[in-house]
């Protein structure tokens, strides 16, 4: 009973560490608060000696190098941040814990995740209801507008629209904008046995749905596909979408909500472009310009604004492109072929995100649950 146990605190140190690395508001005061449950979790493993032997993987391996090939400050405008370098670290020590405590952790960030969405929808009624809870304006440093915490959740001035005179705003959850959080429910989603018909996955796509971002729609959709292809099974969300198109298409109050709040995104000549800045300074973005990439700083020191995949390429050159292409390929096809729909729903996902928010893949999350997925999908057997 002492083992189960010291194995949940174990893999609660890990979900948290997870959540830390999607950066939550009480990390925005200090980015380094999140090295703090990585030194918990790190004594707790060496005391409690959970650190198991394996053969190196071929998935693993590969993800390693990607990873050092990204994070590791070889490039002219790269620099040296104790951050990246605890997070290879970090990767190494979580491919060595016990797939048992690496189930659990999983487990543990789909019930944070389900109860950060719970916490959300409350705060989303009582918001639009205007009930006069204190509004606390906090500094979100990856935004120029106002993020304000009100009863459980955050909130950007800028998100909010009148639709019918009433203020709809878009689901934060506790993160830097209402696209973070749909992403991360995404990804939550996943991991979540019954996807579409349990209580948790009910409330985390309530939430989803309530941050109006495309990306987050995508994502779900991709993910309704992959997971389940009994009818029985995913007659919930589809009676919902066919019912919400209906609605779009016959209620004013939801047309005007859904234009105001979604389908102006795409009213843009070029989503790509919609966010750029100071692109053309860039040049060709070829092989000889670009093939070892130029460093993370380059492109904030010539105040450039990149959020696609040329992002990644202009920072970490076509060698890292490379190597993570050859990353993807090799978890697709392995996913394929041991018909893994978790392993391939992660690998699809963040290659989507890749391709339009390639920022989010020099946050430690993406590569925290992808090693931990990697790990866990060899000991699940599919059908």
């Amino acid at each position: 009973m002492m083992i189960l146990e010291k194995k949940n605190i174990l893999s609660l140190l890990l979900s948290f560490t997870m959540l830390c690395f999607t950066k939550p508001f009480f990390t925005w005061f200090n980015a380094y608060i999140t090295i703090i449950p990585i030194f918990i979790l790190l004594l707790y493993v060496l005391l409690n000696n959970y650190l198991v032997y394996r053969r190196l993987d071929l998935n693993f391996a590969i993800l390693l190098i990607v990873v050092i090939s990204v994070f590791f400050p070889f490039r002219e405008f790269d620099k040296f941040s104790l951050y990246n370098i605890i997070l290879i670290f970090l990767i190494i020590l979580v491919s060595l814990i016990d797939k048992s405590v690496i189930s659990k952790a999983l487990d543990s960030f789909t019930d944070i995740m389900f109860f950060i969405s719970i916490f959300t929808i409350f705060s989303y009624i009582f918001l639009m209801l205007n009930v006069p809870f204190p509004h606390f304006y906090i500094n979100n440093e990856a935004r120029m507008d106002r993020s304000f915490i009100y009863l459980l959740a955050v909130f950007l001035d800028s998100q909010s629209f009148s639709v019918g005179g009433i203020n709809i705003y878009r689901a934060n959850g506790w993160f830097q904008e209402p696209g973070h959080f749909g992403i991360y429910l995404a990804m939550a989603l996943i991991l979540v046995k019954e996807t579409f018909t349990s209580l948790k996955g009910k409330v985390i796509t309530l939430a989803l749905i309530l941050t109006f971002s495309s990306s987050a729609y995508i994502l779900y959709f991709l993910i309704l596909i992959l997971k389940n292809f009994n009818l029985n099974k995913i007659i919930f969300p589809i009676s919902f979408i066919f019912l919400g198109f209906l609605a779009y298409l016959n209620i004013p109050f939801i047309t005007s909500l859904m234009d105001n709040l979604f389908f102006y995104k795409f009213q843009t000549d070029s989503i790509l472009e919609d966010r750029s800045r100071g692109s053309d300074y860039l040049g060709e973005i070829n092989l000889s310009n670009y093939f070892w990439g130029r460093g993370f700083e380059y492109l904030s020191l010539n105040e450039i604004l990149v959020s696609d995949y040329r992002r990644f390429i202009v920072s970490s050159g076509y060698i890292s492109l490379i190597f993570l292409f050859i990353f993807f390929i090799v978890l697709f096809l392995d996913a394929v072929k041991k018909k893994n729909t978790i392993l391939l729903c992660a690998v699809i996902s963040i290659f989507i995100i890749f391709m339009h928010r390639s920022w989010m893949l020099y946050q430690g999350f993406i590569w925290l649950y992808l090693t931990m997925v990697i790990f866990l999908s060899k000991s699940i057997k599919f059908k």
